[in-house]
């Protein structure tokens, strides 16, 4: 007689029965497992081999899902680029004589500011150009027509870039209001605080912001898009995109069918490309005699044509 044989069953049957129930338990479970994974091997194979590609590469993706991660960053969109041309009107009689004009109707370009536009329209004709944004004061559609001449583009009058709002001080001369109002010197050392009746600069920056917001950011204007105001209007926005503290827009020099040129990137702070260009900079003009007659183009340019503007 054989030791660990029983009748009707093999040796390894009589040594499992010699083994606890635990051990039992373990060891059948071990064999349905290697059952189990041949099974899904055979299975895979017949998947492989017999259905379709276009099921079989699925699988291969799924199975490499499994071991590697796959997710991708997604695809920024590239930001938009606009370029805003700031552009002052040219030159009036009001500036000739030192003259705040405010926002009085009937102020026009006499002839110096209209050569200073052709000159200027002359410089800018190989620039692209889409879109047009002025204030509608005179001076100011007038500078825009002379740039504009035959392009075909998109004009907008927005009364929000309008010249500051001098109240009473408007059509009187810079000299006459100094002697008579000593609110003047007080305006003019403090922008922010304005007298009654008369427009502080965080009101008009407020408001030429929002203007020049909705300009850059209005698609259907496209790209290339010029902006033609007045000096303290261009003054605030150099100061709000360049970071500057409002006060120092008053040391800021703004001469007459200058352009200031503004390139957006986005939501970026803008490169400066141009600041106060003009095509005849008046500044490299030799200084004349004392006693000489000052000519009207040079009058124009040494005053601001705004309250807050220093003589």
């Amino acid at each position: 007689m054989l030791h660990g044989y029983c009748a009707g069953h093999s040796p390894c049957l009589a040594a499992e029965k010699s083994l606890t129930l635990h051990h039992r338990v373990l060891l059948c479970y071990n064999r349905r497992m290697m059952l189990l994974r041949t099974w899904l091997r055979l299975l895979f194979l017949l998947a492989w081999t017999w259905l379709p590609r276009k099921n079989s590469d699925w699988i291969a993706r799924v199975m490499s899902n499994a071991t590697t991660n796959t997710t991708e960053a997604p695809v920024q969109p590239t930001p938009r680029r606009v370029t805003l041309y700031l552009v002052r009107h040219g030159q009036t009689q009001f500036n000739v004589e030192h003259r705040l004009p405010g926002q009085l109707p009937g102020v026009t370009l006499n002839e110096v500011g209209r050569r200073q536009a052709t000159e200027l329209a002359q410089a800018m004709s190989e620039l692209p150009l889409s879109a047009v944004v002025c204030s509608p004061l005179e001076r100011a559609r007038e500078t825009a027509a002379l740039i504009v001449r035959e392009r075909v583009v998109t004009q907008i009058f927005d009364p929000r870039l309008m010249d500051t709002d001098v109240g009473p001080w408007a059509g009187q001369l810079i000299d006459d209001i100094r002697k008579q109002d000593p609110a003047w010197e007080q305006f003019v050392r403090h922008p922010t605080q304005p007298p009654p009746g008369v427009e502080g600069f965080y009101q008009v920056l407020s408001r030429v912001v929002a203007a020049t917001e909705a300009a850059r950011h209005d698609e259907a204007l496209g790209n290339a898009i010029m902006i033609v105001a007045h000096a303290d209007v261009i003054k605030l926005i150099i100061i709000h995109y360049l970071g500057l503290p409002i006060e120092g827009a008053n040391w800021m020099h703004i001469p007459n069918a200058s352009v200031t040129t503004l390139i957006f990137e986005g939501e970026h702070a803008p490169a400066v490309a141009a600041l106060s260009w003009t095509p005849s900079p008046p500044w490299l003009k030799p200084v004349p005699p004392v006693d000489a007659p000052v000519d009207a183009h040079e009058g124009g340019e040494t005053v601001g044509e705004s309250a807050p503007s220093p003589a």
